[in-house]
């Protein structure tokens, strides 16, 4: 029996369910990780409850901000801007890059001596 297999006791247990969870709604969850979230969920009300905050808090997220694309998509967006621009920055970089400072000319005038 594996370590998560067992009832859910320590805040680690209740942090990998939401990991779990988070990957499931991201489109990220591996079919081994599934079944471990599965096993998790039909074991333990602790990781019920873990699950649901997470799965609450996606529901809130996608209400205020609207969906964002899964992790495949991402990362096939991702592939593709590579392979079109070979040599340039990726788009994640680019996205936190800050901004160019915008150069701005001062005027000058003469003062003349009293």
């Amino acid at each position: 029996m594996s370590q998560h297999e067992q009832p859910l006791t320590s805040q680690d247990d209740v942090n990998f369910v939401q990991e779990l969870a988070w990957k499931m709604l991201d489109g990220c969850l591996e079919e081994e990780e599934a079944e471990q979230l599965d096993l998790l969920l039909t074991h333990s009300e602790v990781a019920r409850q873990a699950y649901t905050k997470v799965v609450q808090l996606h529901v809130d997220l996608v209400a205020q901000f609207g969906a964002l694309p899964n992790c495949e998509e991402m990362i096939k967006k991702a592939i593709a801007a590579a392979s079109a621009n070979p040599g340039q920055a990726s788009p994640a970089k680019a996205a936190n890059s800050p901004p160019p400072i915008p150069q701005a000319e001062i005027p000058t005038t003469e003062r003349t001596g009293t």
